[in-house]
């Protein structure tokens, strides 16, 4: 029943050489992106140690890209929130209230 499902699948997307375990590969990875943790990878495919279930999780390249985007946008604010209170820190004339 799965294997007729299977192959009826792969033919209706035009992908004769597409197994069930790059589909198990897929779905883990997916989850992964979407915030699974490893535990939850390893219960969703039965596996009993973390090594195991790292091998499904590969890291998509545009997710760490939008990763490094927001660490970027942390570090600007950061970085706006420093150079404020050095504004702060000072009179009209320049010079230090301190």
């Amino acid at each position: 029943m799965l294997r007729e499902a299977h192959l009826k699948g792969r033919d209706a997307v035009d992908r004769p050489s597409l197994r069930v375990h790059d589909l198990r590969k897929t779905a883990a990875t997916l989850a992964a992106q979407q915030g699974a943790t490893v535990r939850e990878i390893m219960v969703m495919l039965g596996h009993t140690t973390p090594e195991v279930a790292m091998i499904y999780q590969a890291a998509a390249e545009q997710r760490m890209k939008d990763i490094a985007t927001r660490m970027d946008d942390v570090f600007a604010q950061v970085l706006d929130d420093e150079n404020e209170d050095e504004q702060d820190d000072q009179g009209a004339d320049g010079s230090d209230f301190l």
